[in-house]
């Protein structure tokens, strides 16, 4: 981390899962934390997770994370633990299309007991990118490469690469002017999202809509 007395540090991370919430399971978790002030990736977070079920056909199309990928990854309980450590208290945390994130992660913490020591808010790129740029047709990450300037990711619709894409896209969105500021909820040492699902958002959220 920067002691850099101008840094803006923030959070962006993904995860890739076995479906939509209610039900879904995480089968990968990645995340960056980037100076905004500078662009430069400070820390870094990714880990395969093993959800204990079947990662059903159509969660395997998006995310090409197939079973005999996680197979010897940590669990859920373990993996979580491991971020929520890594996370830096205070920090915001964004991700792209951040309710259905919260709502995976709740989920996953009421089920497995492993919830972040304190509030962490949560604020959404794809919110933003609407705010820098009304009109576009789709505000689908990979479609935001060609408007924002973005460049290309290897692997998108994996965790990492993903989070990368959208750490980009909120400097991108700075950079032009909109405020780096999306709230998106919270998430909590307490079971459950601080605010209430949106099932229809997460079925347009894993189609990368």
């Amino acid at each position: 981390m920067t002691d850099a007395p101008d840094a803006l540090l923030v959070e962006v991370a993904d995860t890739e899962t076995t479906g939509f919430p209610p039900g879904a399971r995480l089968v990968e978790i990645g995340a960056v934390r980037i100076d905004l002030a500078s662009g430069v990736e400070v820390a870094r977070f990714s880990t395969l997770i093993d959800p204990g079920i079947p990662i059903p056909r159509g969660a395997w199309r998006v995310h090409h994370i197939s079973r005999a990928m996680v197979r010897g990854a940590p669990d859920a309980a373990r993996a979580l633990a491991d971020f929520w450590a890594w996370h830096a208290a205070g920090l915001p945390l964004w991700f792209h299309h951040a309710r259905f994130d919260r709502d995976v992660l709740a989920a996953e913490c009421a089920r497995t007991g492993v919830c972040p020591p304190a509030r962490i808010d949560l604020h959404c790129t794809r919110n933003l990118a609407r705010l820098a740029r009304p009109g576009l047709a789709s505000y689908a990450i990979a479609a935001l490469i060609g408007p924002f300037g973005l460049g290309i990711e290897s692997e998108t619709h994996r965790a990492l690469d993903d989070s990368r894409l959208a750490a980009r896209l909120l400097a991108a969105c700075r950079a032009a002017g909109t405020p780096p500021h999306c709230p998106c909820g919270a998430i909590g040492p307490g079971p459950g999202p601080a605010v209430a699902p949106d099932p229809a958002a997460n079925a347009e959220a894993l189609h990368g809509a």
